[in-house]
């Protein structure tokens, strides 16, 4: 399910928030009060339904893959006219981020450690692909043949910076793994963001509404953890699925305030 499609999970005193983390807060005038009145916790919740471990989103993996690759190739096309740092980095990133986030929406994988692997060797190849067709484009022009390795330390040791500024081989390294950070951040922002998506859309949303209404009552998490067992919630893993999604919601909530901010 994308993002859009995500259906709005009501949160008493808080107003609706998709999921994307980028739904209305708290509503001036009152609102956040009168919602929390309003609201009763019901006496029954959905029957618990556990999702089956999805597969690895492959095709999403290879297709972010292969426009790594293709961005990277024109961000070298592009580098022989204006080179902008920090921009064609965080395009790479994000491209690469949401091809792989819709695979996880999709496909209901949710390993933290394979997909921020993948995200991190698909960033890898955008730079792999520059560097290449950069090593290719000058054993064309120059008619001289040079080993990929010894381009490289070439280019580290002589490529000037910003205003022709010589930083040298360390320098250069230095802001090449900077770029690369910088692509990997946004890669993996929004492949954080399908995995706190599907985290919050596996839980129903009456169960999660009910979880944030008794810790909005400064309920311990036994108390919570009692209130979901009274409702048939009883199996500790199903509680704390419903923890997880109420405390992942919060946290796009957060974000989304910030970003407002």
């Amino acid at each position: 399910m994308s993002e859009e499609e995500l259906q709005p999970v009501p949160v008493p005193g808080n107003g609706e928030v998709d999921g994307a983390g980028t739904g209305p807060g708290p509503e001036p005038g009152g609102r956040e009060a009168e919602d929390e009145e309003d609201y009763t916790p019901p006496e029954t919740l959905p029957i618990p339904e556990r999702e089956a471990p999805g597969s690895f989103p492959i095709l999403a993996v290879a297709a972010g893959a292969a426009a790594a690759v293709g961005l990277g190739l024109v961000m070298f096309g592009l580098s022989r006219f204006v080179y902008i740092y920090i921009l064609y980095n965080s395009v790479i990133g994000m491209a690469v981020g949401w091809l792989i986030g819709w695979g996880v929406e999709r496909s209901r994988y949710r390993s933290v450690g394979a997909l921020a692997a993948a995200a991190a060797v698909c960033s890898f190849l955008a730079y792999l692909a520059f560097n290449v067709a950069y090593w290719q484009y000058l054993v064309f022009e120059s008619a001289e043949k040079i080993g990929f390795l010894q381009f490289l330390l070439l280019r580290a040791s002589e490529e000037p910076f910003i205003g022709g500024l010589a930083i040298g081989a360390i320098g250069n390294g230095l802001v090449w793994l900077a770029e690369y950070g910088i692509t990997v951040y946004f890669a993996w922002a929004r492949v954080r963001g399908a995995l706190r998506a599907v985290d919050v859309e596996a839980v129903p949303a009456e169960v999660t509404a009910l979880v944030l209404h008794y810790q909005g009552e400064d309920c311990d998490e036994f108390e919570v953890r009692r209130q979901l067992a009274g409702r048939g919630w009883s199996d500790p893993e199903d509680q704390d699925r419903a923890l997880k999604a109420a405390a992942t919601l919060v946290t796009m909530m957060q974000d989304a305030g910030e970003e407002e901010d």
